[in-house]
C-alpha cells in the first residue's frame, strides 16, 4: 500500500474529534454573537428610556403635571394601535383623572369600550362614565368615588384586553365594559386596514412589544416607509379600494366567523385576567339603531336574502301593527348588512354566554332601550344615526349600569339612598348647554356625510362638510363650528369662551350655564372652578357659591378648593363649618395670606381668641408688612 494512502488506525478517531471541535466552536461563536446582540439591545433599550425616546408607552401618566397626586390616560395611548392606520388618524382618550394612592373610602371603577362608552359625538361632560359617577356619588356621600373612563374611538377588544394589566395595578374595585360595534373595523380586526387575520398571538405579540423603546425605534423606522407607502396618493387609492373590499362581510362568512372568535376569546382573556386579580367585571349587551337605520349596504350571498330586502319586510310588518314580528325582521336586517358597523346579535349572545359561564352579571341594555322605543323597535328616538346614544340614551346607559349594580349589591350592601329614578333626576339640573347641542349635531352631521353612509365618500375629511354646508349665524354657531374643525380649538375652550362672551355681556345665568358645562367635563382640576365661582361671589351668590364647592370638594381635596369651601361659608354666618375647610386648606399650604387673613377673622368671630392669637403670630410671621394686620388687631378690640 502506498505511504500516501495508509491511515492510522486513530485517525477516524481523530476526524471525528476534531469535527465535533469545529460544531461546538460554531455553537460558541453563535451563542457569544447572540449574546453580544443582547447586550447591544440591552444598552440600546437602557439608552432609549434614559432619552425618554418614543415618550411615554404607558397607558397612564402624571396629570396635569409631574407634581400632582393624579393620574389620567396617556393622551398618546391611540398610537398603541393605530400608528399603522396612517398618519392623521390618532384619536384621543378622555380626560379623567384619579387619585394615585386610593384613599381608604375609595371605590373605583374602570370602565373600558370605543366611541359610546366615550360619549361620541358629545363633550367629556356627556359620557355614560360621568353620568354614572355622579349617581353613585349621590348615593354614597361618604365614599370617594371614582369612575375613569378609558374608551377611545375605534377600540376593539384586542386593545381592552392589552389595557387590563395596567389597569389592574391601580387597584380597582370593579371594571365595567360596554364594547363590540368595532370588532371587525378596529385594531388588527379582520376587516382592518391593517390586520393580521386570525393570528392572535402575533397581534398579542405585536402589542406586548410596544412596551418596549427598541422596539418602537424599529417600528418608527419601519413604519414610516410603510406610512408614506399607503399614505402617498396613488397607494393611497389602492389600499382604500382593497379596505372596502373587504369591509364587506356577509353572514356566515369566513371573516364574519373570525370577528366572533376573536371578540369572544379576548373577552374571556379579560374576565380570566379580572377573576386572577379577584376584581368584579361587569359586562352589558349591545344596542343599535334598527328601525331609522337601514343596512349600509345590501349584497347577494350565498343562499341568505338580500338586507335591504328583509328591512322593507320588517317595515311592512310594523306598519300592519305586527311589532313583535317587526323587530326579529329589523334585527335580522341589521345582521345581514355586510357593512359591520353595528354588532351582530351574535355578540349579544357572546356576552350573555360568557355572564352565565363565569358568573357574572350582565347589563340588558337592549331592553332598556326597547322600554322606552315606541312599540319596542329602537331608532332616532333614542340613537343619533347607527349605535351613538342620544344625550338622554347617555344617561339612560349609566341608569342600566346603576341599577345592575345595585342589584348585584356592589359598592356596599346597603343603598340607603338608592335613586329610583336617575336619569329624570339628573338631567334638568346637568352641566349640558345649547353649545353641547349644535357641537353635537355638528359632529353627527359630519360623520353621516362620508362613508358608509354615503357609498361614493369613502373617506371624509373632519369638517370638511361642516366648513362647506354650514354658515354660523351668532356667536354660539362659531364657537361650536370651530370646536368641531379646529384641532387647536376644542369644545372646553368654546365653554370658556361663550361664557366670558355671555358674561361681559350681563348675561350671567348663561354665563355660568356654560362654566357650569366646562365643570362637568373635568370636574377633578381646580381652574375650572375659577370662573363658575369668580361670577357667583361677583354677583354676591353666596349660597350657590358654596354648593359650588360642596360639590367640587368631591372631586378634589385640594388646598384651593377647601380654601374656598371654607370662604363661602362666611358670608353665609356659618364661621364653625368654614373654619373646619380654612383649617384644612392651612395645612396643605401654609402661606396662603388669604386663608390666614380669614381664619383669625373667624376665630375671633366665633369668640376663640386663643386660636384667634395664634394664627395671628402665623400671619404676622410670614407677613410682617402687610396690611391686613392692622384691621384684624382692630377687629379683635372692637370685641373686647
Amino acid at each position: 500500500m502506498p505511504l500516501n494512502q495508509y491511515k492510522s488506525p486513530n485517525s477516524k478517531t481523530v476526524e471525528t474529534k476534531q469535527s465535533q471541535l469545529t460544531v461546538i466552536k460554531k455553537i460558541a461563536f453563535s451563542l457569544v454573537l447572540v449574546g453580544i446582540f443582547i447586550i447591544l439591545l440591552v444598552f440600546l433599550e437602557v439608552g432609549l428610556r434614559i432619552a425618554d425616546y418614543g415618550g411615554n408607552s404607558r397607558l397612564f401618566e402624571t396629570a396635569p403635571d409631574e407634581s400632582s397626586k393624579f393620574y389620567r390616560i396617556n393622551l398618546n395611548i391611540g398610537q398603541r394601535y393605530f400608528y399603522y392606520f396612517g398618519e392623521g388618524y390618532d384619536p384621543k382618550p378622555k380626560k379623567d383623572m384619579f387619585l394615585k394612592i386610593k384613599p381608604g373610602n375609595g371605590y373605583r371603577i374602570f370602565v373600558l369600550g370605543a366611541s359610546t362608552t366615550a360619549g361620541f359625538p358629545f363633550g367629556d361632560n356627556v359620557t355614560f362614565p360621568r353620568i354614572l359617577q355622579r349617581y353613585l356619588m349621590e348615593t354614597f356621600p361618604t365614599k370617594h368615588i371614582e369612575v375613569v373612563n378609558t374608551a377611545i374611538t375605534s377600540l376593539n377588544s384586542y386593545a381592552l384586553l392589552d389595557f387590563m394589566d395596567e389597569i389592574l395595578q391601580q387597584s380597582p374595585d370593579v371594571i365595567l365594559i360596554y364594547a363590540g360595534h368595532n370588532e371587525f373595523y378596529g385594531p388588527f380586526g379582520p376587516a382592518a386596514k391593517v390586520s393580521l387575520g386570525n393570528h392572535r398571538k402575533m397581534v398579542r405579540l405585536l402589542l406586548g412589544l410596544q412596551r418596549y423603546k427598541s422596539y418602537i425605534l424599529f417600528r418608527n423606522v419601519i413604519g414610516s416607509g410603510f406610512r408614506k407607502m399607503i399614505n402617498s396618493p396613488e397607494s393611497g387609492q389602492q389600499v382604500d379600494a382593497e379596505f372596502k373590499a373587504k369591509t364587506y362581510i356577509p353572514l356566515g362568512s369566513r371573516q364574519y366567523q373570525a370577528g366572533l372568535d376573536q371578540f369572544e376569546e379576548n373577552m374571556e382573556g379579560i374576565i380570566r385576567k379580572c377573576q386572577k386579580a379577584e376584581v368584579s367585571l361587569v359586562l352589558s349587551d349591545l344596542v343599535s339603531n334598527i328601525r331609522d337605520r337601514k343596512p349600509f349596504d345590501s349584497i347577494s350571498a350565498d343562499s341568505l336574502p338580500m338586507a335591504g330586502a328583509v328591512f322593507q319586510e320588517a317595515r311592512s310588518l310594523e306598519n300592519e301593527g305586527k311589532y313583535a314580528e317587526a323587530r326579529k325582521m329589523y334585527l335580522k336586517a341589521k345582521d345581514l348588512d355586510p357593512v359591520r358597523f353595528r354588532a351582530p346579535e351574535a355578540f349579544n349572545d357572546i356576552i350573555h354566554h360568557l355572564g352565565e359561564k363565569y358568573r357574572l352579571p350582565v347589563v340588558p341594555m337592549f331592553d332598556y332601550f326597547s322600554k322606552v322605543s315606541p312599540h319596542g323597535l329602537i331608532g332616532n328616538n333614542i340613537i343619533l344615526e347607527h349605535v351613538h346614544p342620544t344625550y338622554a340614551g347617555y344617561f339612560l346607559m349609566a341608569e342600566a349600569f346603576y341599577k345592575t349594580m345595585y342589584q348585584t349589591g356592589m359598592v356596599d350592601a346597603q343603598w340607603s339612598n338608592y335613586i329610583e329614578n336617575p336619569a329624570a333626576d339628573f338631567m334638568p339640573r346637568w352641566g349640558y348647554t345649547e353649545l353641547d347641542q349644535i357641537y353635537a349635531g355638528l359632529v353627527t352631521e359630519n360623520l353621516k356625510s362620508g362613508w358608509p353612509f354615503v357609498k361614493d365618500k369613502f373617506s371624509t375629511i373632519t369638517g370638511s362638510y361642516l366648513l362647506n354646508h354650514f354658515t354660523p349665524q351668532n356667536k354660539l354657531d362659531s364657537i361650536a363650528l370651530a370646536a368641531c374643525t379646529d384641532a387647536k380649538y376644542s369644545i372646553q375652550v368654546g365653554h370658556l369662551d361663550l361664557g366670558e362672551f355671555y358674561e361681559k355681556n350681563g348675561d350671567f345665568d348663561r354665563a355660568l350655564a356654560e362654566y357650569k358645562s366646562l365643570i362637568y367635563i373635568i370636574p377633578t382640576m381646580d381652574m375650572v372652578y375659577e370662573n363658575a365661582l369668580n361670577l357667583l361671589l361677583k354677583t354676591q351668590n353666596y349660597e350657590k357659591a358654596n354648593q359650588l364647592m360642596q360639590d367640587a370638594v368631591k372631586f378634589s381635596q385640594s388646598a384651593y378648593i377647601y380654601k374656598w369651601l371654607g370662604q363661602t361659608y362666611l358670608p353665609l354666618n356659618k364661621l364653625r363649618e368654614g373654619l373646619t375647610y380654612l383649617t384644612c386648606s392651612f395645612e396643605l399650604d401654609s402661606k396662603d395670606r388669604q386663608v390666614l387673613f380669614n381664619l383669625v377673622r373667624a376665630y375671633y368671630g366665633v369668640s376663640d381668641i386663643s386660636n384667634g392669637d395664634k394664627y395671628l403670630r402665623i400671619y404676622q410671621e410670614s407677613f410682617p408688612n402687610d396690611p391686613g394686620i392692622e384691621q384684624l388687631k382692630k377687629f379683635r378690640q372692637s370685641l373686647q
